[in-house]
């Protein structure tokens, strides 16, 4: 049986991409280790049939296949794309649908390699959702494998609740959210594109779930004119469908031409300033040899002018231009400041203040409706709740009573502890860090995080640039993609930087989240789409 792509398929692809960059993009000042090699993942299927929102004893999901092992619906019916990253093959992509009595199971895999300075990385992400023959749907599971991002999850849709399994890091965490009616998944949104045609001038517009994110995210297409497409030397005819993907302030648009039978032929998106392309193609060049793609020098912004040392100690002003048509964003906070903001100009002040030495310790809530909640507790990538991180947020704290001594000894602990300042890991929890010691800036900001919620500090992580004045990776006097943290004391936010040893006005943030990588979706639509054109 054919499969029919639709936008949101696409999309959702893209989306994951640009999340699998962003662990990989990051960070500057750190000395790259020799690459090392990476083990190809097989794709062969597996025996048997897959129960529909099979259940364990305990009544929640459970995830039945991996990146090794391939859904039916992808090794049986599955067609083959190969991935591009600026005209440059570093990837494959497989995707299939299998009707099997009234269920349908629609199944999406990609492979990408990429170097980050001189390691080489390979990621692999499966999806599998399975839905009624008219498109209402009943559970998924999802894995993303590789570069120290390891993450299973699925999720049984029952009496309009879906029930979430995770598992990361060794960490197992089950919830249950509410299903917003009329959300739809692979085989629901295959069909509104069916319903609807592809009539030149036709418009849509719904709500698809994201398993990645596990989160709704709104879209809407318009179906442009017919036309050729080249694939990799072979013209088909096709009609062009530019889809919009809406999350809070951010927008990713996807361009793709289909055929008649709804097949996607081919897609091109903007993911960090990067063109990704995806085309049709046989089995045998979608699994030939690729060309892994430059993520991690490619993100750097060159500086207007060299700043020292002295200048990065006080309050510094950027001249943001953003480099298309895109509508910028970027956070304030007290330390940061939006002055002025234009479709052609953005002035950001960045002042770094100083951390005191006061603060409840733990943080008091004033009310139940309090909202550092969230900052407080832990999740599938901060397990501030976790024994092991417990103990060493006592050790990093010593005998601090104030939640601003406290904060900073962890800042300082937390930049020795880390003792293996590596490039080769992608993006690890704040336990998984504990435990290796090693990482970057993620690794810093993630850890840092956990320590001080460990302790009852309210914090956060912070994603942005840093300025790099000395040689990094062959290059000197730039911005480069950076992450750390920031702590709640005394009614405001003040930031910590374990990696670099303290914070400067040589930082500028983009995004304020919970260090998951489901919260990406903001800088994937930020990064690489601005220059930083002065400073005073």
């Amino acid at each position: 049986m054919k499969h029919s792509f639709n936008a949101f398929d696409i999309l959702m692809r893209i989306i994951v991409v640009g999340m699998v960059l962003l662990t990989l993009w990051g960070c500057t000042r750190h000395e790259a280790p020799k690459a090392g090699s990476a083990d190809t993942v097989e794709t062969s299927g597996v025996s048997g049939s897959h129960q529909n929102g099979e259940m364990d004893s305990s009544g929640i999901c459970k995830v039945q296949y991996s990146v090794e092992q391939l859904p039916p619906a992808c090794t049986t019916n599955g067609r083959y794309q190969a991935v591009f990253f600026n005209g440059q093959k570093s990837g494959y992509a497989i995707s299939g649908r299998l009707q099997r009595g009234d269920v349908v199971e629609n199944c999406e895999f990609s492979q990408i390699v990429m170097k980050r300075g001189a390691i080489e990385m390979r990621i692999a992400s499966l999806s599998n959702s399975v839905e009624t023959v008219d498109g209402q749907p009943i559970s998924y599971e999802m894995v993303t494998e590789g570069s120290g991002l390891q993450k299973q999850a699925c999720g049984v849709l029952k009496e309009g609740k879906m029930h979430i399994r995770t598992s990361s890091a060794g960490i197992t965490t089950d919830k249950t959210v509410d299903w917003e009616e009329g959300t739809l998944m692979q085989e629901g949104l295959r069909l509104l594109l069916k319903g609807k045609g592809l009539t030149p001038g036709t418009k849509a517009e719904g709500k698809g779930f994201d398993a990645e994110s596990e989160s709704i995210i709104h879209f809407s297409y318009t179906v442009k004119d017919r036309a050729s497409v080249n694939l990799l030397g072979r013209v088909a005819p096709a009609v062009e469908v530019v889809t919009l993907a809406q999350v809070g302030t951010s927008a990713m648009q996807t361009i793709e031409w289909l055929d008649d039978d709804l097949e996607t032929l081919k897609s091109e998106s903007d993911v960090m300033g990067m063109k990704v392309e995806t085309i049709e193609c046989e089995k045998e060049y979608a699994l030939s040899e690729n060309s892994p793609a430059e993520i991690f020098t490619a993100s750097f912004l060159d500086s207007p002018r060299t700043l020292s040392s002295r200048e990065v100690a006080q309050t510094r002003t950027y001249r943001i231009i953003p480099t298309d048509s895109k509508t910028l964003v970027f956070p304030e906070s007290k330390e940061q400041k939006v002055i002025r903001q234009s479709t052609d100009e953005i002035v950001v002040s960045v002042h770094p203040e100083q951390l005191p030495r006061a603060g409840a310790l733990p943080y008091k809530r004033p009310n139940m409706g309090d909202s550092m909640t969230e900052y407080l507790e832990s999740n599938s990538w901060i397990q501030s709740d976790h024994d092991e991180i417990r103990q060493l947020a006592k050790q990093a704290a010593g005998k601090a009573k104030t939640a601003g001594i406290a904060a900073k000894q962890i800042e300082q602990f937390v930049s020795v502890y880390i003792s293996n300042r590596s490039l080769s890991v992608g993006y690890a929890s704040a336990l998984e860090v504990a435990q290796s010691k090693q990482g970057d800036c993620t690794e810093f900001a993630l850890l840092t995080t956990a320590l001080c919620r460990a302790i009852g500090i309210p914090a956060r992580v912070v994603f942005g640039i840093v300025y790099v004045r000395d040689e990094f990776e062959g290059h000197s006097n730039f911005f480069g993609g950076h992450a750390w943290s920031q702590v709640y004391i005394e009614g405001q936010w003040y930031s910590l930087d374990a990696a670099m040893g303290s914070f400067d006005a040589g930082h500028v943030a983009i995004d304020f989240n919970n260090g998951e990588p489901s919260n990406f979706f903001k800088l994937i639509t930020t990064m690489g789409y601005f220059e930083i054109a002065g400073i005073e």
